[in-house]
């Protein structure tokens, strides 16, 4: 069997009879135990990991197409979106920029799911923007010391260790930002609670503060100073362009409960309901080849330009495929509540991230259009 219908065949069997009917999952505030420890046994971490480390040396391609099955399969999200982040920040930031001795800690762990990391970029009232962020660290006594604030921490709750940037020197009217590795358990670094968000459940989010966290230098990973340009920016693609899978997970999922309420056999669709359910179908598998796309960059020309075109375009076009699925849905039977679809509540909060900063990146690209030569 292939490596991708091999895993997409675990993520099917995974959504069926472990996420599927999990009690409360779509109000639980933190991720179960019992899930993670199904996804450990089921050896669904560590796809893109290499075997020396207890990886299955797969790639980006392959990982957007479990998450579309895993999402389309279970009508959920939040795990998948749990999961998704987790293999991220283990391939893209441990793998690609960890030392020697941060990867034999780390990674074995990583891949067996004994262990996850969070990324803490964006702080509170500021947002991600390097121009604002205020979290900073210096060098003392031999120690960097961390003070700050990070928000928005996907997988925080759950976390043992948290990859933050912070503020280390400034160059040319600049900030410069150097990443630590932080322990949940360093003194000074405190997490709260998990934030109670109206969608992606059960994927916890958390915010953590910094008071005079102390740090020895080896905990430094990636480039000194540099880490904000060559970290974080390629791992906000790199999230952007495999979000579109999950999102398209989400959208096959949706059109799976379409198709059973317009095929209800009391009341069997005419041919305008029939057109607009074709158009969507065409309109989700296009996406997902679009998507699929996007992947296969990542792999082979990380460098392309598409890799932010697609992402923008692909956003775009799940906006309108969602206006038309609510708009046939209240044409069969009513309007859409919040919680009778979580689905389609979790496609509306993910569109709702980052829309003015999408919004400005297709201004952008108008931009460079425009610029002659």
């Amino acid at each position: 069997m292939a490596p991708l219908e091999d895993i997409q065949k675990t993520c099917r069997r995974f959504a069926a009879n472990v996420i599927t009917g999990h009690p409360g999952l779509d109000h639980n505030r933190r991720f179960p135990a019992d899930i993670w420890q199904q996804m450990a046994a089921h050896k669904m971490f560590g796809l893109c990991l290499p075997e020396s480390y207890g990886g299955r040396n797969e790639n980006t391609r392959l990982l957007a197409g479990a998450i579309r099955t895993l999402v389309a399969a279970s009508g959920n999200a939040g795990v998948a979106m749990t999961w998704l982040i987790h293999e991220i920040i283990s391939y893209c930031l441990i793998f690609r920029f960890a030392d020697d001795h941060q990867k034999n800690e780390l990674l074995p762990d990583l891949a067996a799911g004994k262990i996850t990391v969070s990324l803490a970029v964006s702080e509170p009232e500021i947002g991600a923007h390097p121009k604002h962020l205020k979290t900073e660290a210096y060098p003392e006594n031999g120690l960097w010391h961390l003070n700050g604030k990070k928000c928005h921490i996907t997988n925080g709750p759950m976390a043992d260790w948290f990859i933050i940037l912070a503020k280390t020197g400034k160059s040319e009217r600049k900030n410069l930002f150097t990443a630590f590795l932080v322990h949940k358990d360093t003194k000074g670094l405190t997490v709260s609670e998990p934030a109670v968000l109206p969608f992606l459940r059960p994927c916890p989010h958390a915010s953590i503060s910094l008071e005079d966290c102390r740090i020895n230098g080896c905990r430094i990973i990636g480039p000194p100073d540099n880490a904000f340009s060559e970290m974080a920016i390629p791992f906000r693609r790199i999230e952007d362009v495999l979000m579109m899978s999950l999102i398209n997970g989400a959208i096959h999922s949706e059109l799976n409960w379409l198709g059973k309420i317009a095929g209800h056999p009391s009341k069997p669709p005419n041919n305008k309901v029939l057109n607009e359910l074709g158009h969507l179908k065409c309109s989700a598998d296009a996406m997902g080849a679009l998507a699929d796309r996007a992947a296969d960059l990542l792999d082979n020309k990380p460098d392309s330009r598409e890799l932010t075109t697609l992402p923008l375009f692909l956003r775009a076009q799940a906006g309108e495929f969602q206006r038309r699925f609510k708009e046939l849905t209240a044409n069969l039977r009513g309007e859409l509540s919040p919680d009778e679809l979580p689905i389609a509540r979790d496609i509306d909060g993910l569109l709702g991230i980052g829309r003015t900063i999408a919004q400005s990146r297709i201004i952008q690209t108008a931009k460079q259009l425009l610029m002659p030569g």
